[in-house]
């Protein structure tokens, strides 16, 4: 591994204001994503979930990084009420909608509470 691409990781993990980078950028930068590996082992960031790392001393934004992994998905209900400010209590579980047919299976494991809204009905 070339020492020129730990050290442009180390300056994205830097610039990196929610201090959350995913293996899809590293590629795009062609960077090898076994170098996300090297920086897990080393304890600078650690895997959130498949494809989303973090920065071990960043703040986790759970809302952010949902939104960041199921980028389909949509806040709605109790919890866009939190986010909108309609709510000073928040959500024990997030709520968010789908459109019709999304493959949700993934969110069983999630602290999410999901609804479905028609393919027309999704896009307003």
């Amino acid at each position: 591994m070339s020492v020129s691409y730990k050290e442009v990781m180390k300056k994205i993990i830097q610039e990196k204001e929610n201090g959350v980078i995913t293996s899809k950028e590293i590629t795009e930068l062609g960077i090898h994503r076994s170098v996300l590996k090297d920086f897990v082992q080393s304890g600078e960031i650690y895997q959130y979930r498949r494809g989303i790392y973090v920065k071990s001393d960043a703040w986790e934004d759970e809302f952010f990084l949902l939104q960041l992994k199921y980028e389909r998905g949509i806040f709605s209900h109790e919890t866009a009420l939190y986010l909108l400010g309609y709510s000073d209590r928040c959500p024990c579980k997030f709520t968010m909608t789908f459109p019709q047919g999304y493959n949700c299976h993934s969110l069983k494991s999630e602290n999410v509470i999901v609804k479905k809204a028609l393919k027309e009905n999704y896009e307003l």
